[in-house]
């Protein structure tokens, strides 16, 4: 098992499917530990036999359903995730998967099968919200069950006031809530009398309501009192809140309920309770949530088709809303500076007259610490922080949050930044929250580096495929022409030769008749000859019989004839014999690096060394010609020719490289790379 690897168990009768589904994940950069089961048998046995990050299940099975899986999955291991992954399309289908509890519902096709490994990583990071989201609601379930317990050891403020003259009900309103004030405080326990200010039930026994209320923190609580007297003395529910020394709060629960005899309020009964951990655990389980459904939203925005500036407009508005921000933007690295390319919320704080968008990274030591530790940064109160420059329009900015924006493969390519203009304002949670939408920046990113390279690659194929055309007619040209000047001129002459042989048969000319026939038998050794050259430039027989060093040996030959350029073969034949389609890739990128250096370089000598190394060939072509600029062969505004885009391509096929170093004056040196295979493609 791969450390931290994502363990992953599939279900799947279909083995092709398996395949791909094994393919994509094998090929993920995240890691994945695969575990596959193809009928109801081998999911029993293996559910159970090691823990499992997510499983994924076919819809149609075997023997069973998906939802069978799902069941189970849920019945005997909660909590961990379930994907559909099937090749029906229903919605009916989806819609009963997603109410059954599936994380999600992925049909099989190319795209989707491409983007799995994103889809589990999205899975794994909503049911780990899940989780705390259901850890919080126990923690507040147990919370409550605490607050139960605790009335019933009375542990919570209960108190009585007491009324002597009790209050007539039917006073007017103004009059019943004067009185209200003037009861006396006649029973509390500690707790209460703590909170009332004192240590002991007697420090604060006897006392009006008005004195008591008046020593807790807000004064006399008039809309409650006004509801409790407009409810005829009735039990009343109500909350109130406590700022301590430090800036903290507490939230208390409270209820009352008056004793009426003969229409006279004679006592009020009631208690109050401490439920900040309560209110607490409310108010971070929304946080979550918001947050939750703002990555949700972001990854949502990921998985569309929308272009990269519209996804990170998405990603800083919801930073910005769930994080609760007067500011944010994203800074990208160019180079050793960084610039500014997004942001929200500076036109409020009267930055339209910050016109340095861009600056070096050395400015902004929190910038070029997160560069080197790619650890997220805060600062508390930037006006006193040593690691804060004042910025000019930027005054108003007190806390600073951020997180670096991180590669899989460990690259930095920019920031995350938040500002507020209350100091402290930052606590860790805003960290840990801006690092998953970080994260999502980076995937942004990349998706649109991989969009961007697909566009490319698509723009070269396409250019390669129109100079192949080019070429493949040409080369049509070409045979065409030799055909016309060796092979028709031969057969004209052999046919005139044929004519005369049967003249000189009519006529009895014996010795005419021999010169004729030597003549034609000439003529038909010029036209085998002619015939054989044009197969060898088309496919030299010599390379299917003899191998790939015969070959070369056979082509540098006709080459040195050809154009007396002194060539060498150097390097032992090779054992076994690579691939046909190996050999012809080595072959074709020869035949084309001799034909530019024949048209090109000026050479007087050219070595080809032939050598095998860990598995993998080399071939190296090296001459003593002129040389060439390769930054201007790198430059694509250049015009340039196809026989170098020939040569990586047909390496690029057989799963090789090409490698070419030159300087003028100083020749060139073209090395192919290609890794041995087992067998022929």
């Amino acid at each position: 098992m791969t450390e931290n690897a994502i363990r992953v168990l599939y279900v799947d009768d279909y083995v092709l499917d398996r395949a791909l589904v094994n393919d994509s994940l094998l090929n993920a950069a995240q890691g994945f530990d695969l575990i596959e089961a193809e009928s109801r048998e081998q999911f029993d046995a293996v559910l159970h036999a090691q823990p499992y990050d997510i499983v994924l299940s076919d819809f149609n099975i075997l023997g069973f359903t998906g939802l069978e899986v799902l069941d189970k999955v849920h019945r005997e291991i909660p909590g961990t995730p379930v994907i559909i992954v099937t090749g029906t399309g229903s919605e009916e289908i989806a819609a009963e998967a997603i109410k059954r509890g599936a994380s999600d519902y992925v049909i099989k096709s190319p795209d989707q099968i491409r983007r799995l490994p994103h889809i589990i990583q999205q899975a794994l990071e909503t049911q780990k919200l899940r989780n705390e989201r259901i850890a919080n609601e126990k923690a507040l379930r147990e919370s409550d069950e605490r607050y139960r317990s605790l009335v019933q050891h009375t542990n919570e403020a209960i108190f009585c006031y007491e009324y002597d003259p009790p209050i007539p009900t039917d006073l007017p309103f103004e009059d019943q809530i004067r009185r209200f004030y003037t009861g006396r405080l006649v029973e509390c326990n500690e707790v209460a009398a703590r909170f009332y200010g004192g240590k002991q039930p007697a420090d604060v026994l006897g006392k009006q309501l008005i004195e008591v209320f008046q020593a807790f923190p807000g004064g006399p609580v008039d809309a409650l009192f006004t509801e409790f007297i407009q409810n005829n003395y009735q039990i009343v529910e109500g909350e109130g809140v406590e700022t301590l020394e430090d800036g903290s709060q507490k939230y208390y629960a409270n209820n009352a309920h008056g004793v009426v005899e003969n229409n006279h309020l004679r006592r009020v009964w009631g208690f109050f309770r401490d439920i900040t951990r309560r209110k607490l655990a409310q108010e971070q389980e929304r946080e979550m949530f918001q947050v939750a459904e703002a990555l949700q939203d972001t990854a949502l925005a990921l998985s569309s088709t929308l272009e990269f500036d519209q996804v990170l407009d998405r990603i800083l508005e919801n930073v910005g809303q769930v994080l609760t921000a007067d500011a944010v933007n994203f800074m990208l690295i160019v180079n050793d500076s960084v610039s500014i390319v997004r942001h929200r919320g500076y036109e409020e704080k009267d930055w339209e007259t910050w016109d340095k968008l861009s600056f070096s990274i050395d400015e902004r030591p929190n910038l070029a610490r997160m560069l080197t530790t790619r650890q997220p940064a805060k600062i508390n109160d930037t006006h006193t922080s040593p690691n804060w420059e004042i910025i000019e329009g930027g005054e108003w900015i007190r806390s600073y949050a951020a997180a670096p924006v991180v590669f899989e493969n460990g690259e930095v390519i920019g920031f995350l930044n938040l500002d507020h203009s209350t100091p402290d304002f930052f606590e860790q949670k805003h960290i840990d929250w801006l690092m998953a939408f970080s994260n999502q920046v980076a995937i942004a990113l990349k998706n649109a580096q991989t969009q961007k390279a697909l566009h490319q690659r698509t723009q070269d194929l396409w250019s390669l495929t129109v100079r192949l055309a080019e070429t493949e007619e040409a080369e049509r040209l070409r045979l065409a022409r030799e055909l016309h000047d060796q092979v028709g001129q031969s057969l004209a002459v052999l046919s005139f030769n044929l004519n005369m042989l049967q003249d000189s048969l009519q006529t009895g000319e014996k010795e005419a008749l021999l010169d004729q026939l030597e003549q034609s038998i000439h003529v038909v050794a010029e036209i085998s000859q002619g015939i054989r050259g044009v197969m060898d430039d088309l496919r030299p027989s010599i390379l299917d019989d003899y191998g790939l060093q015969a070959a070369l040996h056979w082509m540098t030959d006709r080459f040195s004839t050809r154009t007396q350029i002194k060539t060498q073969v150097i390097g032992p034949a090779l054992e076994p014999r690579l691939p046909a389609n190996q050999e012809i890739a080595f072959f074709r990128i020869t035949q084309e690096a001799l034909t530019n250096i024949a048209r090109h370089s000026g050479a007087e000598q050219v070595t080809i060394t032939l050598k095998e190394t860990n598995n993998a060939v080399f071939l190296s072509i090296q001459d003593d010609g002129g040389g060439f600029n390769l930054t201007a062969l790198r430059d694509p505004t250049q015009r340039r020719g196809w026989g170098l885009e020939n040569m990586r391509e047909r390496a690029t096929v057989v799963g090789g490289t090409v490698q070419i170093d030159s300087q003028i004056g100083q020749g060139t040196q073209i090395k192919i790379q290609i890794p041995r295979a087992t067998h022929a493609d």
